[in-house]
């Protein structure tokens, strides 16, 4: 059985399952309102990866996009790393299809940040569903989340989704500090290349990831996330 959980603070840190037994989370940002997180994005694909859940990534409200060579350069990192993403959008309908096609015959959860528009995503895909939404506040672009239990959804074309709360953060447990430096984002195919089995690619010699990193194969804004996530668990 795989798990996607979340961790209450303090010492103990006290596991809260949010899904289980699924095929695939789907990692829902938004371009603007709220402005895209990557580094949210990166724990979750985290996440995801330590209990064998497939991350697909979406970025929706791609109508607010004015410039895609932005958008691009954003997303090319995981595109090349091997993660599904989506640019979706429900006002101009872009992407909602692939969307559709990636979900038949899955069994599927929405996860993201608060008012990134998981529940338009899932009405517009299974209008009969009537979720709940919930507009962006102006003042700090974030949504309230307007999902309060989880309940499993048959799709109209095959799978199932699973609606569960909103997360406003994913906070890895403190014992996946030791797997962070094999299922970051990107790190999974270079990790084995280097010299040292439990290197955490952070000063270590013969770092085929710091090698990546200095070459210009790996962004800084993306290292510099790994390092907040070690930091985090610490």
């Amino acid at each position: 059985m795989n798990t996607l959980s979340r961790y209450a603070s303090g010492n103990f840190q006290k596991e809260i399952i949010v899904a289980a037994n699924i095929d695939q989370v789907v990692i829902t940002a938004s371009w603007r309102m709220p402005l895209i997180k990557p580094g949210l994005i990166d724990r979750y694909i985290c996440a995801a990866t330590l209990e064998n859940i497939q991350p697909v990534i979406v970025i929706n409200k791609i109508d607010l996009c004015e410039d895609r060579e932005e958008l691009a350069d954003t997303v090319e990192y995981y595109r090349e790393s091997g993660y599904p993403l989506l640019c979706t959008s429900v006002v101009s309908g872009e992407g909602m299809e692939d969307l559709r096609a990636i979900l038949i015959d899955r069994d599927s959860v929405f996860s993201g940040q608060s008012g990134t528009g998981k529940s338009s995503l899932i009405n517009w895909l299974e209008p009969g569903l009537e979720l709940r939404t919930a507009e962006v506040s102006d003042f700090n672009e974030k949504g309230k989340h307007t999902t309060t239990q989880a309940i499993l959804f048959p799709w109209s074309f095959g799978g199932h989704l699973l609606d569960t709360p909103g997360i406003k953060t994913v906070n890895l447990h403190r014992s996946a500090i030791s797997e962070i430096p094999r299922v970051f984002p990107g790190f999974a195919k270079l990790a084995p290349n280097c010299f040292f089995r439990d290197c955490t690619h952070t000063h270590e010699d013969d770092c085929a990831v710091l090698d990546a990193q200095e070459a210009g194969k790996i962004p800084l804004e993306r290292y510099e996330s790994y390092l907040r996530i070690l930091e985090s668990l610490e």
